[in-house]
């Protein structure tokens, strides 16, 4: 009896030790979704803040990690050089990417989770015409855009503003990993009108940098 109950001791913890946590994805660039290869991920234990793991995508943004541990872990990528920023890739949510750190939970049975990344530039650049709205349309100079920032999850980080010139041009550098509303001031009974705008009204609502490094966003004034 003794025997017996030892056997089936030991093969329970055979079984435990020799789970298995996978955990692998693809990081691509979020403007063309090309592969970036050669950059490092790693796996880092919550409970210690140590790495326990680190690979480097291949040649087609690939990486895999097989850990055999337990408890949490945050799968991040770690490009310190190139000014990049990289965001977990969440294709079914609007704007399509999360947090920088993805945390993965290993048990005691073996699993496997796919964690893909975006590759995000570090800024972009915003630009657009202010007129009014005569025929022809004629610029507006001097006009105050101001720029409403909010983090990924939403929350209100500030604000920054650009004027236009005289030709009713105007320009600001935003971060790629900012939402952000575009407002144009406005007095007295003036109506403004954001040209081609899916959010309606006279603001523009954008996510960072999804498809392109420089964005143009118009807006028209009537008295």
């Amino acid at each position: 009896m003794f025997a017996v109950a030892f056997v089936l001791l030991f093969a329970g913890f055979v079984t435990e030790a020799s789970a298995i946590c996978y955990t692998n994805g693809d990081v691509k660039d979020i403007e063309n979704g090309a592969a970036v290869s050669g950059v490092t991920v790693n796996m880092l234990d919550q409970s210690t803040a140590i790495v326990v793991d680190s690979t480097t995508t291949d040649a087609n943004g690939h990486y895999q990690f097989s850990y055999s541990g337990t408890g949490s872990f945050n799968i991040y990528v770690s490009d310190t050089t190139s000014g990049f920023t990289y965001y977990e890739y969440t294709p079914t949510t609007s704007p399509y990417y999360g947090g920088q750190v993805v945390t993965r939970t290993c048990g005691s049975s073996t699993s496997t989770q796919t964690i893909d990344f975006l590759r995000i530039r570090p800024n972009g650049t915003v630009a657009g015409q202010i007129n009014n709205n005569s025929n022809p349309p004629a610029p507006l100079a001097n006009r105050r855009v101001v720029f409403y920032l909010y983090d990924i999850n939403g929350g209100f980080v500030g604000s920054t503003d650009a004027y236009t010139d005289s030709s009713g041009n105007y320009s600001k550098t935003i971060g790629c990993g900012f939402k952000y509303t575009i407002f144009v001031e406005s007095s007295g009974t003036e109506v403004v009108t954001a040209v081609n705008s899916s959010s309606g009204g006279g603001t523009f609502t954008q996510v960072g940098c999804i498809q392109a490094s420089y964005s143009i966003y118009d807006f028209t004034i009537a008295p």
